[in-house]
């Protein structure tokens, strides 16, 4: 039903006398809310079906009206669901409007009043919905779902604009781990730990990972998302070689103990030039004045090197799954679902390549779930026949298509000289620094905060229009609402000071967090992160512009200009604020399906979107095309998602490793990840 001269000029009277333009999405929103509240399920055409009769029955009987008062557009909602049969959700939604007359008189304000609605959410009053009281949860669970809402609850009542709640409740906007919002946090960060632990470096391998373990997690304490390890074997190097150390010296003494050698050598002399060895890669020449002359010294100096290189791949091994199944156990615990990505392949040593080697195979193994291997590409040390680490590569293909490790690539154009450069789980994207002279990298930083745009929701209200012109100043208008909620989110997050966040800022974790004090708040520190944008259903929106779908070139330029136009937004509100506004295309399904949704109730069947009951994440594309031509397009987007994207491959496509790596970086791949097609 299309809006009329009736809805246009009906002023809505709420109960505190103030007055606010007719918002048919609203009742739209509070219908499905009361669908949502009982245990029987009911399609989005029941909603809709009940939000129809409403508008027609407002138009009815308020065509020669100015005002309607709540009460009034309640008292309607009421008399549709009983005359459409809809009697279970009759009598609840009569209940409620009872309960919130009650609450009403006894709460001074209106923001208490919020606060009881979001614990009955809970079901914190009496109800025989064991849906309400969440009967099915374990406590644990309830106890932080309660603090989940209740955070969610403050944050929208007391913190946030009230266009901004506005714009969430309709379905515009959605703002990414709300219930983190009063404390502060930011979303993610590069997690450097060599320099920070040098005594468990100098222990072991087993001691180096604990200490990781126990820092990653008092790391999730301070922040809602996940952690990025950008040199993940840079970081085992040290305690690698102390661990080859111990072994050699020690199966060495084994063999010189057999032979009755022991005795022969000096061996602290040795000692000391075992405690001198800064790399795995020995000349065992260098150890003649040891053995000397006598051929059988010198081949118990070659065995045991060489079995102490084995026997430390073995430990390396062992060491590695603990720590994958360790970080998979606490993973369980960890109810906010935070993870971890691991970034390999670029180091050369030889210590290096074993470490890559290892984590590979340990990934393959254990098959976590918490934690995602990243290996980075770059032609000339993967793909070229004499690279260097050409068959670490391939052996990370192969690990690739179980869908344990994902690739990013550094010869790609906007990776290109850049050393920082870090991706996370789904794609997530370290970039340019704009608060810097240089505009540089800068590395130890994450993500501060992350909303997302419902595009079909413009598109929806536009598909109609003869020209693009009125979608796109829309589209501009909700971009600067969405960029005035970050940054009134980011002010709230720079109020905190450094003492609330002692992991992250006084452990040095964020850049330039070694130069602010304990009672310093925290701007300086957070200006150099990334403020994301996100958005959702870009080929849903083209198809109900232009009626064209992905396949066909007219979408695709069209879909290519929207995130263009997206993107030099962003642009002119890095320069105009010096912060670091980001259009990120990653995944979150989760955002498509509340979207749509919404966007379904009130509008009705959305036909050609039915099949898959979610918008696509930003530009990917859903529908079956051929991999090189999907490939192709996709990878026009990653260059203008500079805060994050992925390539997602479904299915095996024809070529070796080789062949494959390098089409991905010819057609500007920055990140891909496979899956299943039943996963898709």
């Amino acid at each position: 039903m299309q809006k009329n001269d009736v809805f246009d000029s009906l002023v809505v009277v709420k109960r505190s006398g103030q007055r606010c333009d007719f918002q048919g999405e609203k009742i739209a929103i509070a219908i499905k809310k009361a669908f949502d509240s009982i245990e029987h399920h009911y399609e989005s055409k029941d909603i809709n079906l009940v939000y129809e009769n409403v508008l027609h029955l407002i138009m009815k009987r308020y065509q020669n009206r100015k005002t309607i008062k709540i009460e009034d557009i309640q008292d309607l909602i009421v008399e549709v669901l009983n005359h459409k049969g809809y009697q279970d959700v009759y009598v609840h939604y009569q209940k409620y409007r009872a309960q919130r007359t009650l609450t009403r008189e006894s709460f001074a304000t209106k923001e208490q009043h919020k606060f009881l609605k979001a614990m009955e959410k809970l079901g914190l009053n009496d109800s025989d919905d064991p849906k309400l009281v969440g009967s099915m949860l374990p406590p644990q669970v309830m106890t932080y779902e309660f603090g989940k809402v209740i955070s969610e609850e403050f944050a929208q009542s007391f913190l946030l604009d009230h266009k901004t709640v506005r714009n969430l409740d309709s379905g515009l906007l959605y703002l990414h781990d709300l219930d983190s919002y009063p404390m502060g946090c930011p979303v993610s960060v590069q997690l450097v730990f060599s320099n920070r632990f040098k005594e468990a470096e100098k222990s072991s391998i087993k001691d180096a990972l604990l200490s990781l373990i126990h820092l990653i997690h008092r790391v999730f304490d301070e922040q809602s998302g996940n952690v990025m390890i950008p040199y993940f074997e840079k970081e085992l190097e040290e305690p690698l070689l102390h661990n080859f150390i111990s072994i050699w010296e020690h199966t060495l003494e084994l063999k010189l103990s057999s032979f009755g050698l022991q005795e022969v050598l000096p061996m602290e002399e040795l000692r000391q030039k075992f405690s001198a060895i800064q790399s795995l890669q020995i000349d065992l020449e260098d150890y003649r004045f040891f053995y000397q002359s006598s051929k059988q010294m010198k081949d118990l100096f070659f065995d045991s090197y060489r079995e102490s290189l084995e026997s430390l791949q073995r430990v390396l091994k062992d060491e590695l799954c603990w720590f994958l199944k360790e970080m998979d156990f606490q993973y369980q615990q960890n109810l906010k679902g935070q993870k971890l990505s691991l970034s390999i392949g670029t180091e050369t040593t030889y210590a290096s390549m074993m470490i890559d080697k290892v984590l590979i195979s340990s990934f393959v193994q254990e098959k976590p779930k918490s934690v995602r291997g990243i290996f980075k590409v770059k032609q000339e040390l993967h793909l070229k026949q004499d690279g260097m680490l050409r068959e670490v590569c391939k052996k990370a293909f192969d690990a690739y298509y179980l869908g344990v490790l994902d690739f990013e690539f550094l010869d790609v154009v906007y990776n290109q000289s850049k050393e920082d450069v870090c991706y996370g789980v789904g794609g997530e994207r370290a970039f340019y620094d704009n608060t810097t002279q240089d505009g540089v990298f800068v590395g130890n930083k994450g993500s501060i905060s992350f909303t997302s745009i419902n595009l079909p929701r413009i598109a929806l209200r536009h598909q109609h229009d003869e020209n693009l012109k009125y979608f796109y100043e829309e589209l501009s208008e909700t971009i600067e609402m969405a960029v005035q909620e970050i940054l009134e989110r980011f002010e709230y997050q720079c109020s905190k000071h450094c003492y609330n966040f002692p992991v992250l800022i006084e452990s040095g974790i964020w850049k330039f967090g070694e130069n602010v004090k304990e009672n310093d708040r925290l701007r300086k520190v957070w200006k150099h992160g990334v403020l994301q944008l996100g958005f959702v259903g870009l080929w849903e929106s083209v198809f109900l512009l232009l009626g064209k779908k992905e396949n066909e070139k007219e979408a695709q330029k069209e879909a290519i200009s929207i995130v263009q136009f997206m993107k030099e937004r962003l642009r002119h509100y890095s320069e105009a604020n010096n912060l670091n506004f980001t259009l990120t295309g990653v995944l979150f399904p989760e955002v498509g399906k509340h979207f749509f949704e919404l966007d379904e109730v009130i509008y009705g069947k959305l036909k050609p979107f039915t099949k898959n009951r979610q918008y696509s994440s930003s530009f990917h594309i859903l529908s079956k095309m051929d991999f090189y031509e999907r490939m192709s397009l996709e990878g026009k987007f990653h260059e203008l998602c500079d805060g994050g994207h992925v390539f997602l491959v479904y299915q095996k496509p024809k070529g070796d490793f080789q062949e494959v790596l390098f089409q991905m970086i010819q057609n500007g791949i920055g990140y891909t990840h496979y899956c299943k097609m039943l996963d898709k």
